[in-house]
């Protein structure tokens, strides 16, 4: 649109154009017009209060223009579209359509030329009785279908309003809980009408073989529907009855809802020689078995990038065993792009000064280090772990560094705050980390109960940690606090002396425990 013109509304009240349906409510003090060279012959079309209304009812040539109410510059915008390809008059050879087909049409507020032509380009249309297209075009509407959305789909996509698809539609509407609606409606654009027939059975067939009905929406949300649409019942059901067959309980579809993308495989092509691959290589049965259910996304991943993963993990002189291990322990490893994923994770470890066999140690021990983020987990975890002595590309620090992966910084940042409130160092704390990396990652929660009775009742100093940091890993209540209690009672009767040493005290099996305090004589009780 080159340029506009305002029309006062008042003198288009009067030309032999104006729909005389056009709402008195919508009347303002001008109206912007497009000066167009074919305005002449243009459709002009308004929106109001969400029902369109044909302000111009001519139309001539390939031109629509739409409008939007401006409330406050009390004008009407219009712009120009041209996906009507409207022919010149020409009565010859044309396809009259019925008046009952016109008038269906009409109120969706379309043109009588804008009608033939339609009819003209699919005679199909009037195949059907007119209240059969009135019905299809209801039943549109009450899938939330606007009445722009309505002509454009009858103009690129007709089959919808010839096909009987009211009880799909009805279906849709009154069983499928938190489905996103307006992704059904672009299938509506895209997928052949044929297809949407077998909707509901599918839908079914999800129910049947144990997807929750609170998660049908979940999964049609998450998968291709178009994909989904085009495969058939059979098919659909053959995918779910192998899948199902991984699954503990038979009457829950867990990995259907975890992966909707699933459905769209085919078992004998894509999923049967997967599940192969990975029996071949892991020697597992049952582990393949909980590895599907666990993480049922490694058979979206086509074969070639399964064996691409297997083949740069044995480049790095890993024996099968350890590559076993590895892929049991972190099986999404075969997940990960080599580019920017391991490749990067293993430079990173050469940094270190680490050998080829230290590094096959270390990935062997923390697989999950190929899963940290180098920008925003390594790089601010690093800078800490430095902070507390931890040399620069050392062994240690990416041992620490493997250890912390599933935390977050802040985490490993409170844990250390919480080590420096009760008198230790920075050095203290890296020494523990170094004989034991795991308590960087214990909860503050967790810690804080265990060092106050170890300082406060036990009335040790915090330092013991530094030499006995293992300490941190017993649970308070299952050995601490009833071993203690057991002690002091054998001090108490000068069965043992005063000071005993912790580490012997607490790294016992409570097999040992028991015999050597029922040796000092003990004769209490010993359930704890």
């Amino acid at each position: 649109m080159a340029s506009s013109a305002i029309y006062p509304i008042e003198n288009l009240m009067q030309s032999k154009f104006l729909n005389p349906h056009f709402p008195p409510s919508m009347v303002s003090s001008s109206l912007i017009i497009p000066s167009h060279p074919v305005f002449r012959s243009t459709h002009l079309q308004i929106i109001s209060y969400g029902k369109r209304n044909t302000l111009f009812p001519c139309c001539r040539q390939a031109f629509q223009i739409w409008a939007v109410t401006n409330i406050a510059q009390k004008t009407i915008e219009c712009e120009i579209s041209d996906d009507i390809p409207l022919q010149e008059d020409s009565n010859k050879g044309e396809l009259e359509p019925c008046s009952d087909h016109s008038s269906v049409l009409e109120r969706l507020g379309m043109g009588n030329r804008e009608i033939k032509y339609l009819i003209k380009k699919y005679p199909f249309l009037v195949d059907q009785t007119p209240d059969s297209l009135l019905q299809r075009i209801q039943a549109l509407r009450a899938l939330g279908i606007g009445e722009i959305d309505l002509i454009r789909l009858l103009k690129k996509r007709p089959s919808v309003f010839t096909v009987k698809l009211e009880p799909t539609f009805e279906f849709i509407n009154g069983t499928i809980e938190g489905f996103n609606m307006e992704r059904f409606h672009r299938v509506l654009f895209r997928a052949d009408s044929e297809l949407l027939l077998h909707f509901p059975d599918k839908i079914m067939l999800l129910l049947q073989h144990g997807v929750q009905k609170t998660d049908i929406g979940k999964v049609l949300n998450r998968v291709s529907l178009q994909a989904f649409c085009k495969k058939s019942p059979e098919e659909l059901n053959e995918v779910l009855l192998y899948l199902n067959g991984f699954e503990e309980d038979k009457e829950v579809c867990c990995i259907v809802v975890r992966h909707p993308t699933l459905l769209l495989l085919n078992v004998e092509r894509d999923l049967v020689p997967k599940v192969n691959i990975l029996q071949d290589f892991l020697k597992d049965e049952e582990f393949v078995r909980r590895l599907i259910r666990r993480f049922s996304g490694i058979l979206v991943y086509s074969i070639e990038h399964l064996e691409k993963r297997v083949e740069y993990l044995r480049s790095l002189k890993l024996s099968e065993e350890d590559l076993v291990r590895i892929i049991k322990f972190y099986p999404l490893i075969l997940t990960l792009s080599i580019e920017k994923r391991l490749k990067p994770r293993i430079e990173y470890l050469r940094k270190c000064s680490l050998k080829e066999k230290e590094i096959v140690k270390l990935l062997t021990r923390y697989p999950s280090f190929f899963g940290l983020s180098l920008d925003e987990n390594l790089s601010k975890k690093t800078v800490l772990l430095q902070k507390i002595g931890f040399e620069p590309y050392s062994y240690q620090l990416a041992q620490a560094m493997s250890t912390v992966t599933r935390i977050s910084y802040e985490n490993l940042q409170n844990t250390i705050d919480l080590f420096l409130s009760y008198g230790l160092a920075y050095e203290d704390i890296c020494k523990m980390a170094t004989k034991q990396p795991h308590i960087l990652r214990y909860n503050c929660e967790c810690l804080k109960p265990k060092i106050d009775f170890l300082v406060n009742d036990m009335d040790c100093s915090s330092k013991v940690l530094v030499s006995f940091p293992t300490f941190l890993g017993y649970s308070l209540e299952d050995r601490i606090r009833p071993r203690f209690q057991i002690m002091q009672q054998l001090i108490s009767k000068g069965l043992t002396k005063e000071k005993y040493s912790i580490i012997r005290i607490f790294s016992l099996s409570d097999q040992d425990f028991v015999k050597m305090v029922v040796k000092k004589g003990y004769d209490g009780s010993l359930d704890y």
